[in-house]
């Protein structure tokens, strides 16, 4: 396992958090993992087309609060996930950063209550 340091959003961590209270994850790093292995290839292009318009999604709450949590991925999800930040000329915790994002915005309604 590889440790990596996240700034991410409070809106975003409170989804994740939320997602672990009502799904069958034990820590904020499983959501972020089950979430990183769908997300990431299944969206690659998307990452790539919203980089290269220098759109990077922001929140519609307006929130530029970030907080700052650390999780533990497998070695191998790791590397993978450098190389495509790499490939993409951004670093891998805005990466990971855009595919919570994406997930959070594509399965929102059920985060309103």
């Amino acid at each position: 396992m590889v440790a990596v340091s996240l700034k991410l959003p409070a809106v975003l961590i409170e989804a994740i958090d939320e997602l672990q209270k009502v799904g069958p994850y034990t820590s904020r790093a499983a959501v972020i993992r089950s979430i990183l292995t769908q997300e990431v290839p299944k969206h690659l292009a998307r990452y790539q087309a919203t980089y290269e318009a220098k759109e990077l999604p922001a929140h519609e709450d307006g929130s530029e609060k970030r907080k700052n949590i650390s999780i533990f991925m497998p070695k191998q999800m790791f590397v993978s996930i450098d190389r495509m930040a790499k490939e993409l000329g951004i670093n891998r915790s805005e990466l990971i950063r855009v595919a919570i994002d994406h997930f959070y915005r594509e399965y929102q309604e059920v985060f309103r209550k």
